[in-house]
């Protein structure tokens, strides 16, 4: 009788520890899908935590669902892995792929959307940071070339969250994300853009200048110019005569630049025929000697200033005839006819002659500048 109760119970135990035997599911599949609901239930609480119509705020990341679900996920995955291939098998995959891998796969083919979540969010982060520490720059009016690198450090993290915002499931959700970090970042980088782009073009100006390359400093300083207005008429340049402000930094350096450039920047004699252009920069001396048949052919006398002047008027002087042969208003480059210069002084051949330029400002302030040419 002891041995018939000790084969009952043993018999029981086994019918216990099996009972997945009477529908034909194995332990490891009880086990499997055990753990792959285990992980839909983590993977729920994440999307809810990153929905806007759930607990999602586009700020907080939540931290303990991803990790739960990562976990959760992982173990899964793993006895799912080492049931035999079948229905089941390819149902508890199914299920993983569908409704957990889709929220935490790190592929960048397929990224999970909690995964494309927690990037935009860390990306703001970065972006909302490097606004702070480049507003800290101009509340303290340091315009410089650290203020120059954290400008291109914020301009660089606007652009890679808008990449990562691209791949956040759900526009409300992209919506959401993006109104609790970009707008501040985006107007403080259109406000800094004028600074750091004055102080960039002041600093090569100043090279420039120093080199004497007066040509390429002509153009750099109206474009400069330009820039400064702009930036003065749109208000992203706040208008501050304090000594210390932005806006006095880049004034006096943009006005002690244009000081330190000569008014003039070069004359040039052309030759239509033999396209050759005989070309000096202007150094203060006003006369250059030059072969007669230089002269005699030259079709076209040029001078170009560092900035547009409000009038503008030449002359040309040759012998005892002196006529004026330019009149121009708001102008940089004057070109002349000396084709049109000798019938208008009625000689063949120019032989030496002296152009007088005179230039008046809009306080009519009134400079004479003279380019003689005489034959070597």
């Amino acid at each position: 009788m002891k041995h018939l109760i000790s084969i009952a119970i043993v018999a029981g135990s086994l019918f216990f520890v099996s009972p997945a035997l009477a529908n034909g599911e194995t332990v490891e599949e009880k086990k499997a899908s055990e753990l792959v609901a285990k992980a839909e239930s983590f993977a729920g609480s994440l999307k809810w935590g990153i929905s806007i119509e759930g607990t999602g705020d586009g700020k907080t990341i939540p931290w303990s669902y991803y990790n739960g679900t990562k976990t959760a996920y992982s173990k899964a995955k793993t006895a799912v892995a080492k049931l035999p291939e079948g229905e089941v098998k390819e149902e508890l995959t199914k299920r993983l792929n569908e409704k957990v891998l889709v929220l935490i796969n790190t592929d960048v083919t397929s990224i999970g959307r909690a995964v494309a979540y927690i990037d935009a969010i860390n990306a703001g982060n970065k972006m909302d940071q490097a606004r702070k520490v480049l507003q800290k720059q101009f509340d303290q009016n340091l315009l410089n070339d650290q203020t120059i690198a954290l400008y291109h450090g914020l301009s660089k993290e606007i652009r890679k969250q808008a990449y990562l915002l691209d791949r956040v499931y759900g526009k409300s959700t992209r919506d959401m994300i993006r109104g609790n970090f970009k707008g501040q970042a985006e107007q403080l980088k259109n406000t800094a853009m004028y600074p750091v782009t004055l102080k960039t073009n002041l600093d090569e100006l100043a090279e420039l200048v120093e080199l004497t390359d007066y040509s390429r400093a002509a153009v750099l300083y109206n474009d400069t110019a330009k820039v400064f207005k702009n930036g003065v008429e749109s208000g992203y340049l706040q208008v501050n005569e304090a000594p210390e402000s932005i806006y006095k930094q880049l004034e006096t350096k943009l006005t002690a630049l244009g000081k330190n450039m000569p008014v003039i920047i070069d004359f040039t004699l052309a030759d239509y025929e033999t396209k050759v252009n005989y070309t000096q920069l202007y150094n203060g001396v006003e006369t250059s000697k030059l072969p007669k048949a230089v002269l005699d052919a030259a079709d076209e006398f040029m001078v170009r200033f560092y900035i547009p002047y409000t009038n503008v008027k030449v002359n040309i002087v040759a012998g005892d005839k002196n006529e004026v042969v330019y009149t121009g208003t708001d102008v940089k480059d004057v070109y002349i006819s000396l084709i049109e210069a000798k019938n208008k002084l009625g000689v063949t051949e120019l032989g030496p002659v002296t152009f007088v330029i005179t230039l008046t400002t809009e306080d009519q302030t009134e400079t004479v500048y003279r380019k003689t040419y005489e034959v070597q």
